[in-house]
């Protein structure tokens, strides 16, 4: 471990990244976000989507939100690489000092609860397998090691990527080779799967994929390092090319087994097929999400905790991954899950109205695109009315409808109604009313 720098231990969590720092090959940063891809969630996800909404509705749907999310992912990728910053400190110049530490809080808890379920599906399988070992033990055990694999930054990310991602694709080929069931059912038979096609469903199938734009502005978090040179084409990779493998390969991959096999747990045909290898493949592919989801959630609460007057750089990272590793932990203990998925809608709606203002700022309000965008406290106010204005209106509108105050056929206009806002209200506000400008941008441009 003594060969990685400081500078690899913070990853500029709370600064521009230098240009000399962006040297990273686009394959390299696409691989750790395939981690992401390959989380054994997205393969349950797409087996319960199927049985909800139908075969062919799953399909269209993952075509949908490779086109719509992939899109967001492209934008916030080509900002994070123009700018070197993570998709928080683009927030700042939009929300606040105060704003931004408060929003990229609530943003980063999404990835606390990603953390959980993930890591509770594999303490699950440890359990399952070892009996006679304490809960306390696993979790104290599995906080320590994500807290050493995603402290470390990119560079021992990329690494561990590379080195298992053979072992969640032998796998895969396994299960396909030795299950008697897989491969029998065909595309016609997937695709009338369940409860058949009306756009109703699709409507509900795609706001449900909407919930997940927060794997967007992973594409600034992780193209902030991309080499110069390969701005356009990492883009486009951490973009639409890690949307594609998420929703059109693995998540559809599990629509169909879950199709085949009729039931949708990852963690119970691997096992069930392959045994201990099958037991080994959910460990690793469980542990390749979780350091993505420490990783990003730590950049996130970096921002909050330099807020709060942490300023020591080498310090700041690793005390983030802590918050997220051990209130990860806490949520396992308490049974969240019992409420997670009331709490996943909401959360889903905020990061929706968060990560679609950011981009409608500085894509569609003419913002002049030179200025870096500034994320220094002390030249913005707490509070910067473009964003905040943006983000409660946004909530205030869409989240009544999703909880079916208005009646459960109008909650599904929900999340539409959530992204019209979030990109219009900036444009409006930015234009209409200069007051509400960021005063930075102001006094840089009444001096000039």
């Amino acid at each position: 471990m003594a060969s990685f720098k400081s500078a690899d231990i913070h990853d500029f969590a709370t600064d521009v990244v230098p240009m000399k720092h962006r040297r990273w090959h686009w394959l390299s940063i696409g691989n750790v976000l395939i981690g992401v891809a390959t989380a054994m969630f997205f393969m349950a996800w797409g087996g319960e989507l199927t049985n909800k909404f139908g075969g062919l509705t799953t399909i269209l749907s993952m075509i949908i939100g490779t086109i719509i999310i992939g899109g967001a992912g492209f934008l916030f990728a080509l900002l994070g690489s123009r700018y070197g910053l993570s998709s928080n400190l683009l927030s700042r110049e939009i929300y606040g000092r105060y704003g931004s530490a408060i929003a990229t809080f609530i943003y980063a808890f999404n990835y606390v609860m990603f953390f959980a379920f993930e890591g509770a599906i594999m303490i699950a399988a440890i359990r399952l397998f070892l009996p006679g070992i304490p809960p306390w033990a696993i979790y104290f055990a599995f906080t320590v090691v994500m807290i050493l694999l995603a402290v470390y930054g990119m560079k021992l990310m990329a690494r561990f990527m590379w080195l298992t991602l053979p072992i969640y694709i032998l796998g895969v080929i396994l299960l396909f080779t030795l299950h008697p069931k897989l491969g029998t059912l065909s595309l016609a038979g997937w695709a009338g799967a369940g409860p058949g096609f009306n756009m109703a469903a699709l409507g509900g199938a795609v706001a449900t994929v909407f919930a997940l734009i927060t794997m967007s502005t992973q594409g600034a978090d992780y193209g902030r390092m991309l080499k110069p040179g390969h701005i356009r084409i990492g883009s486009l990779a951490l973009g639409f090319g890690v949307m594609f493998v998420t929703f059109c390969l693995v998540t559809l991959l599990g629509s169909y087994i879950g199709a085949s096999l009729g039931h949708t747990n990852p963690g119970k045909y691997f096992v069930a097929t392959l045994g201990g290898l099958g037991l080994f493949v959910v460990l690793i592919t469980q542990i390749r999400i979780n350091i993505v989801n420490m990783y990003t959630g730590s950049l996130a609460y970096s921002n909050t905790l330099g807020m709060a007057g942490v300023q020591d750089r080498a310090l700041i990272r690793p005390m983030a991954a802590a918050v997220v590793a051990v209130a990860g932990v806490l949520l396992i203990a308490l049974g969240i899950f019992t409420h997670l998925l009331e709490v996943l809608t909401i959360e889903g709606l905020f990061i929706m109205a968060w990560g679609a203002s950011v981009i409608s700022y500085y894509w569609l309000t003419g913002r002049p695109a030179a200025k870096t965008p500034e994320i220094d406290p002390n030249r913005l106010r707490g509070f910067e009315p473009i964003g905040m204005i943006t983000l409660v209106i946004s909530l205030v509108v869409s989240i009544p409808l999703e909880l079916h105050v208005l009646g459960p056929d109008l909650s599904v206009l929900a999340p539409f109604i959530n992204i019209v806002l979030a990109l219009g209200l900036p444009v409006f506000l930015y234009r209409c009313l200069p007051a509400c400008r960021t005063t930075a941008i102001e006094t840089i441009g009444a001096a000039s």
